[in-house]
């Protein structure tokens, strides 16, 4: 069972409420998300109402319709960055 005040499932929560608000910006719908992403239907619908938490290879393929990509940062000096969304550029 998931520890809701473990710093895995802070983290959890915080990159699910980056993917709402960043789907609230895309104007797309859960709908199109889905099918561009290719998992399965409710899929992250089910993550906003904590009903399944994502695998990587899900949460990464729901991020790509939405111009996302996750990065991982090197803690520095014991400093945790904070977790933020940037949109992926074709530099």
């Amino acid at each position: 069972m998931r520890n809701p005040d473990s710093e895995a499932a802070k983290t959890v929560d915080k990159l699910i409420r980056i993917l709402k608000r960043e789907k609230e910006r895309s104007g797309m719908s859960w709908e199109e998300i889905e099918k561009r992403a290719g998992v399965g239907k409710y899929t992250p619908r089910n993550w906003m109402e904590s009903q399944s938490y994502p695998s990587i290879e899900k949460f990464i393929a729901v991020l790509k319709p939405l111009g996302l990509e996750l990065c991982i940062r090197r803690i520095q000096d014991g400093k945790k960055a904070p977790v933020q969304s940037r949109r992926k550029t074709d530099a």
